[in-house]
């Protein structure tokens, strides 16, 4: 009796539905490997052009964009080399693709790839790494979306549906991510870090071209694909056919809003709550995560419960972002449970829409595409159409839109009645409670417009622009009440001027962070006290005092323009130059409505724009007798202004009987035996004076005083003059072997887990 053709082919198909477990074992190892190259190479290649364009978030931003574009790129290709070649010729043209990135293996920043001396060099540092890692990150990317689709070919039991093979791509990325600040930047340097990667590529190499073999090889999967036609109905998926553009853009959106909340959560944590250097690692753990669960194969309820606690955590989380500079650094933790809770369940949303296997690339393009789209927005835009971080709630917003109603309940006139109507009434009620509220009352004013959202928490649309209504106009009254004067933000950060609750001093910050302070008032003398950090009785003021009882005329150079308060240190026929690399940290230092610092300085002044180790590079030697390094980007000094090549270039533009003076005062990081380090594989004598170690008296404090740590370095201890022995200074002794080189830091070793007030109680 001859079977019906259909029949056949489903029989000849079972054949090959193997059960064994090396097949998926096999392709997820793959996936594996190739996930967590992309994650070690992400921070690999930043170091490496961190010397060559500056320490500032720029550099960092233009390196993840850089990154989702390349990931675009791949995930481009593997959907449409397999669409127009097929599976199996695809398969072995894509082997021949993996031989081209070894002609550009290891990865290093060659002495060729010298930037220009531009003010924003987006566009060089794009054509560096895409010189140093384009090629070889492109094809690992595309890894994740083609190893699951020749496992759909394969014919396993398990090929029709290759999505969970997902998981091991992300628990890869994870690993990379965790592994590089942890394991492998503490211990190696760049140059070992490059071959080590090497090695894992060809690793990678190696594993690919048995994923080749196992689908080339095995047969039936054209008949795997007629046999899914007929059992479509049981497959789980919405089909073979095309999906719909409101699919493609659905698919876009779901992936973009976690994508731009990742960067924007690790903003506002570095920059409002708890500026701890290498906090983007949690972040960024938490976003893969939300992809290994939802992509997972938990029960639908588990799914359900994160999109019903996700309006409920925005609003308890609210209320923190409308005041986050009055917030402890404890209140990370909501922010990256109410992260997590909305990066599932935007993920959730994904991962129900997925389409058929034949469509698994397809869907990859949409959805790194909507990544790439979400970096963008935070990255490129954000800064040019917001003052502050606002696409962190903007995104939280849109994540509540995007979950389903709690109920389908209720007519279209009784939504259009009063739930397009509520957010205008959450919005008057916010402005009435703080237009007339009383000055020690603002909690009362900020809370009951946020319990007003609580009617509408089922209803995605009307719940968010409830929300955004309360925020937006109580922030605008909270500024008012806080008295902010200017924001501006750009390219390297947000900026805010501030008035003291006394009504005495001006102050400009970056986030929580002071970057410098000044009287407000008429009298010209009260406005030259240098206020803050650089108070005269503080370790900077004590060295300009020192050189004065000298009686030397130093020329300085100062890293780090901040409000220019070291100006006022400045002496007739003294020469005075700033280093700065955010244009608007000069041209609000410059405005005199804010500070004058600049424009009562007495000596020859001068502002230099851009990187200031390249700028200082420029410089002629033996330049300067003071050189203060006061650059911080947000609560941390850019590493590469800390290593043994850029002391070394100091130690070069330093005169005779000089000081280089280190600002570093940091809450979680320890950099005083860094310097040591250096000073000592340099030859360097080295004292520091940190008054978090010794009270400071409490009138210095009402007058504008800010403890501080500073670490001075010399060529011998005598140019300390008064300083070496002094009270509060104490000589330090570093290991140079130890010392921190462009190729080698260890910024995670010098985190410290506790407070210096927690220190100084425990003392």
């Amino acid at each position: 009796m001859k079977l019906p053709s259909m029949t056949k082919c489903r029989i000849d198909s079972d054949k090959h539905r193997s059960t064994s477990v090396w097949l998926p074992l096999l392709f997820g190892l793959t996936i594996f490997v190739g996930a967590a190259l992309l994650f070690f190479v992400q921070p690999l290649v930043a170091r490496l052009v961190l010397p060559k364009f500056g320490g500032a978030p720029s550099v960092w931003n233009t390196c993840m964009l850089f990154f989702q574009l390349a990931l675009l790129a791949g995930y481009s290709y593997a959907h449409f080399s397999v669409a127009r070649f097929g599976v199996r010729r695809q398969a072995l043209g894509h082997l021949v693709l993996l031989l081209c990135p070894l002609a550009m293996l290891p990865i290093a920043a060659g002495a060729g790839h010298a930037p220009p001396r531009v003010a924003e060099p987006i566009l060089p540092l794009l054509g560096m790494l895409a010189m140093m890692a384009g090629v070889p990150f492109f094809v690992v990317s595309t890894t994740a979306p083609l190893m699951q689709r020749w496992f759909a070919e394969t014919g396993h039991g398990m090929a029709r549906d290759p999505y969970f093979l997902y998981a091991a791509s992300n628990v890869g990325s994870m690993l990379g991510l965790v592994a590089y600040p942890l394991l492998v930047e503490p211990f190696f340097t760049l140059a070992i870090q490059g071959r080590l990667w090497s090695g894992g590529y060809l690793l990678l190499l190696l594993l690919v071209t048995c994923c080749a073999w196992a689908t080339v090889g095995r047969q039936g999967a054209r008949r795997v694909f007629i046999d899914r036609k007929v059992t479509a109905s049981t497959s789980g998926f919405p089909g073979t056919s095309s999906p719909r553009w409101r699919a493609r853009g659905r698919w876009l959106l779901l992936a973009a809003i976690p994508s731009s909340l990742l960067l924007g959560v690790t903003a506002h944590l570095t920059s409002d709550v708890a500026p701890i250097p290498l906090l983007w690692v949690l972040p960024l753990a938490i976003y893969l995560l939300s992809y290994i669960v939802a992509f997972s194969r938990l029960p639908a309820s588990f799914h359900r419960r994160m999109c019903q606690a996700l309006p409920l955590g925005t609003l308890l989380l609210a209320f923190p972002l409308l005041r986050n500079n009055d917030m402890a650094p404890w209140w990370m933790l909501p922010h990256l449970v109410v992260f997590f809770v909305a990066a599932v369940a935007c993920h959730g949303e994904l991962a129900a829409s997925r389409p058929s296997a034949e469509r698994l690339t397809e869907f990859f393009l949409w959805t790194s595409a909507g990544g790439a789209l979400g970096g963008a927005f935070n990255a490129l835009v954000a800064p040019l159409i917001f003052t502050t971080f606002l696409e962190y709630p903007l995104a939280l917003f849109l994540a509540c839109c995007c979950i389903p109603r709690w109920s389908r309940h209720g007519t279209t006139s009784t939504r259009q009645g009063w739930e397009w109507t509520w957010p205008i009434v959450v919005g008057l009620l916010t402005a009435v409670l703080w237009k007339y509220n009383a000055g020690t009352g603002t909690t009362w004013a900020m809370a009951f417009p946020l319990l007003a959202c609580a009617p509408v928490l089922g209803r995605p649309f009307a719940f968010a622009a409830s929300l955004a209504a309360a925020l937006l106009v109580g922030g605008h009254f909270a500024d008012e009440r806080t008295f902010v004067v200017h924001r501006e933000r750009n390219f390297y950060g947000a900026l805010k001027i501030w008035v003291s609750d006394d009504g005495k001093a001006m102050q400009l910050g970056h986030g929580r962070v002071l970057h410098g302070m000044q009287h407000h008032s008429e009298n010209r003398l009260l406005r030259r006290i240098p206020l803050s950090y650089y108070y005269p009785t503080g370790p900077i003021g004590q060295v300009f005092r020192d050189f004065l009882d000298r009686g030397l005329t130093p020329r300085t150079a100062v890293v780090g323009l901040g409000v220019g308060t070291l100006a006022a240190y400045s002496r007739s026929g003294q020469e005075l130059t700033f280093f700065e690399l955010n244009p608007a940290v000069e041209k609000i230092a410059r405005d005199t409505r804010y500070f004058t610092y600049l424009c009562d300085c007495k000596a020859r002044l001068r502002v230099v724009l851009g990187d200031a180790r390249l700028s200082l590079a420029l410089e002629p030697e033996r330049a300067f007798e003071i050189i203060v390094a006061d650059a911080f980007s947000g609560d941390a000094v850019p590493v590469h202004l800390l290593t043994r090549e850029a002391v070394e270039m100091y130690r070069e533009k330093l005169a005779p009987r000089g000081v280089i003076a280190f600002h570093i005062t940091n809450q979680y990081v320890e950099l005083a035996p860094v310097l040591a380090n250096v000073a000592a594989a340099l030859g360097l004598a080295v004292i520091r004076n940190d008054e978090y170690s010794h009270p400071i008296f409490d009138n210095d404090v009402r007058q504008g005083k800010v403890a501080s740590h500073w670490v001075l370095m010399a060529h011998s201890r005598d140019d300390f003059g008064a300083l070496a022995g002094g009270p509060g200074w104490e000589e330090l002794v570093g290991t140079a072997g130890s010392a921190w080189t462009d190729d080698f830091s260890n910024v995670f070793g010098a985190v410290r887990w506790t407070s210096p007030a927690d220190r100084a109680a425990h003392d």
